[in-house]
């Protein structure tokens, strides 16, 4: 495969969107240690080796200086969430922030898939997975009583529906 096919693949994948979601995880992670919930610690361990893995080929693929820098920079930050520097409070309301942010990222293409009436960037499988798995997740959190968690799904669905 001719490189510039690699780099036309890769991204199509969303930096962004996995540097935040690398943060996201970290934080959901960090939370559910500090509630002592394994269910939401193993979903988003998966979410964080999936996550680097994505990055890594990321940057295999385009290998430049800046995006290295965010990425290196973007992991010292995950690593403050390792340590007792937050407690569940902070830990929740920064998951709330940053899961938001995660679904808010892909409305920044609503206005250029208005003006182009192209669709190709929206990946209609992605959404209805998203939504389904913010669903279920929801569910969960109000059986277990995890608002912070439930609070930041419905934020998610919401907009996801929009």
């Amino acid at each position: 495969m001719a490189q510039s096919e690699k780099i036309r693949r890769i991204e199509s994948l969303s930096w962004r969107c996995l540097l935040v979601s690398l943060v996201c995880n970290s934080i959901w992670t960090s939370y559910a240690f500090k509630v002592q919930s394994i269910e939401i610690a193993i979903i988003n361990v998966i979410g964080l080796l999936a996550n680097v893995l994505l990055l890594t080929i990321y940057l295999i693929v385009k290998p430049e200086q800046n995006l290295m820098t965010q990425f290196f920079g973007v992991m010292v930050v995950c690593q403050i969430f390792n340590f007792d520097t937050f407690n569940f409070y902070i830990c929740g309301y920064l998951g709330i922030f940053c899961s938001t942010l995660m679904s808010v990222i892909p409305l920044s293409q609503i206005p250029e898939i208005i003006e182009t009436r192209c669709t190709l960037k929206l990946n209609i499988y992605s959404l209805c997975l998203q939504y389904a798995n913010a669903f279920v997740w929801s569910i969960w959190s109000f059986e277990t009583s995890h608002y912070f968690f439930m609070f930041s799904l419905s934020i998610c669905m919401l907009c996801l529906k929009i």
